[in-house]
């Protein structure tokens, strides 16, 4: 193990923590899933849009402005869905892997932080 740990630039910081409280880890995982699929999902909704078999509802394919629609309305529920699973099960390594060691995390202050 290194005794110091490496240096970082200036306005980096680091924080050793055990734990990270369930809703915090739920809202960074929240986030990135919604940041990443949502786009997706509109980009298929906009493809059945135009007629290609992008959008499945029940083993059935929707074109058209059904597609559309019905790609606006399942991206907000597969970014639930998919963030509620992620968030548990990555919540759960975090809790196993807290136990053993600290986990140190490098983050950027927001302007005007004064901590």
């Amino acid at each position: 193990m290194l005794e110091h740990p490496p240096r970082v630039a200036p306005d980096i910081r680091r924080i050793s923590l055990r734990r990270l409280k369930a809703g915090s880890f739920f809202k960074l995982v929240f986030i990135s899933t919604s940041a990443t699929l949502s786009p997706f999902i509109l980009l298929c909704g906009a493809c059945a849009l135009f007629g290609l078999n992008t959008i499945s509802v029940s083993g059935r394919y929707l074109t058209g402005f059904s597609g559309l629609l019905a790609a606006i309305l399942m991206a907000p529920i597969v970014c639930v869905v998919f963030s509620l699973f992620f968030s548990f099960v990555g919540y759960l390594g975090l809790r196993v892997w807290g136990h053993f060691r600290p986990v140190t995390l490098e983050y950027v202050p927001a302007p005007g932080d004064g901590t």
